[in-house]
């Protein structure tokens, strides 16, 4: 295994079957050059960054002491064997990149106010209580004062990690919002609570995802399908028309944001979820 580039005296690029990879170790890069061989004994760590983002942690990886990078990096598998969460290399380096910057706000005393905290901690709480442990774990061991802002804006990373985009978890939340409002003011609902309200939200959350990313499967669907969807809609919409109503608000909600188009499936799904979340709060009033 050879360098091929030397980052400081404990960080070196190298490639691994074809793949670039960052190795550090105490020691590493010291009195090294590119094509030298990496002394294995050295090695401690080996990150495997997206190919879009290797570039940015070599310069990350430049200017960041290892020390701070280990703490980050305990600090984010301590909480994750408590919450289940798999931190890859990826997102590793992308949390300790951002908790830096906060660190270092919040010492010159900048706290960044979270405009999305009540949506994030509404549509992703799992994300969101992660992210909250981790800022209660960083307060702890680097003596700050984090606001739970931070919990908000680590979550969006975890939520991007997901989709492969921060971008695309900001615009998730910010139409979820008015598309939750949209179902409240024309279904006369809460989508609070019920196992129906949690299952829409879901739902939505997954619709978004896919739209977002612009996957259309129904060109993979042949005539005879797409018929006996246009059917059902049609069945769907004479049974539920209040709910199919609702639902039509939110597809011209989302047409006219974002120009999205949604499948006679994706419609039906949309009304029948909606409908459940009407029956389920009329049983609980």
């Amino acid at each position: 295994m050879k360098v091929l580039k030397k980052l400081n005296n404990n960080a070196v690029t190298a490639r691994i079957n074809g793949i670039n990879a960052i190795i550090t170790g105490k020691g590493v890069g010291f009195n090294i050059k590119e094509g030298d061989q990496i002394n294995s004994n050295l090695v401690e760590r080996t990150y495997f960054p997206s190919k879009k983002d290797f570039n940015y942690y070599i310069d990350y990886f430049s200017e960041l002491s290892m020390d701070f990078i280990e703490e980050i990096r305990d600090i984010l598998i301590k909480v994750g064997k408590e919450k289940d969460f798999n931190f890859t290399d990826t997102l590793l380096l992308s949390l300790s990149d951002h908790l830096f910057s906060a660190i270092d706000r919040n010492k010159n005393g900048l706290n960044i106010p979270n405009t999305l905290i009540q949506d994030i901690n509404q549509f992703y709480p799992y994300e969101y209580t992660i992210g909250n442990d981790i800022v209660d774990q960083v307060n702890l061991y680097f003596g700050t004062n984090l606001s739970i802002d931070e919990a908000g804006f680590i979550a969006f990373h975890l939520i991007g990690a997901s989709l492969e985009d921060n971008t695309k978890s900001y615009d998730i939340i910010t139409l979820l919002n008015p598309i939750i409002k949209i179902i409240r003011y024309y279904g006369g609902v809460k989508v609070s609570g019920t196992i129906a309200s949690k299952r829409l939200i879901v739902h939505l959350k997954f619709l978004l995802i896919n739209l977002l990313k612009g996957k259309d499967d129904s060109f993979k669907v042949s005539i005879s399908e797409k018929l006996k969807s246009q059917e059902l809609l049609k069945v769907i919409n004479s049974l539920y028309p209040e709910s199919a109503c609702v639902a039509q608000h939110v597809i011209n909600f989302l047409h006219d944001e974002k120009g999205f188009d949604l499948t006679d499936n994706n419609k039906i799904y949309l009304i029948i979820h909606i409908e459940n979340v009407v029956k389920s709060e009329m049983k609980v009033s």
